[in-house]
């Protein structure tokens, strides 16, 4: 194997977990109270991503498939969707999908973690302003 060869599978590799873990963090992230301020820049990257690099490369565009796929050009593998999850499902379990219903279920999904993100935020800075919210423990909660 070519030294050269050996650097690009290793960074596709790293890709693949990076890009995985990303995700997941961005999903997950707002579960854990100590996570929360890192998952909202990880949510901000992203929205800054799909929105604000996307007004010139397409909505949804994120910079890291484009480097990934960039990697794996030079691997010689040409046709991957245009989605890290539509690649992800292919690969790990074999399900093909469109992409409207992955750009459907990529955004409801990033919803649902903006939501909980925001909630869950707006939650402890009130527990932190009202200690006994007027009456109601924070137990409840």
């Amino acid at each position: 194997m070519e030294l050269s060869r050996f650097w690009w599978q290793a960074a596709d590799i790293g890709f693949n977990v990076f890009h995985s873990a990303f995700i997941f963090f961005v999903l997950l992230g707002w579960i854990f109270k100590k996570t929360r301020k890192a998952h909202g820049l990880a949510l901000f990257l992203v929205l800054l991503s799909w929105l604000g690099l996307g007004y010139w490369f397409g909505w949804g565009y994120c910079f890291i498939t484009d480097w990934h796929w960039e990697i794996k050009k030079h691997l010689g593998e040409l046709n991957v969707p245009a989605s890290f999850i539509s690649y992800m499902f292919q690969k790990s379990v074999g399900l093909t999908f469109s992409d409207h219903f992955i750009n459907v279920f990529s955004v409801t999904l990033l919803g649902i973690s903006v939501f909980m993100s925001i909630v869950l935020n707006v939650r402890d800075a009130w527990k932190k302003r009202v200690p006994n919210g007027f009456g109601v423990s924070c137990r409840d909660f």
